[in-house]
């Protein structure tokens, strides 16, 4: 199956664990923090040299 094909199906596992997200975050607002600029310095830190475009493909023996 290509990787629109599993965008236009949907991943059944991706919206239960967003649902769970979802309702998390309404139950505890308080919950949600912004990201400490440490934590975005690290993440940029993370990703430096990694390179992406939107026309990538993921291959099929790929799992997410």
């Amino acid at each position: 199956m290509s990787q629109q094909e599993q965008e236009q199906r949907g991943d059944p596992m991706i919206g239960a664990f967003l649902t769970f997200i979802e309702r998390d975050a309404i139950a505890h607002p308080d919950r949600i923090t912004p990201l400490s600029s440490s934590q975005i310095s690290h993440g940029v830190e993370l990703t430096r040299d990694v390179v992406v475009s939107d026309d990538d493909e993921i291959p099929d023996d790929i799992t997410l």
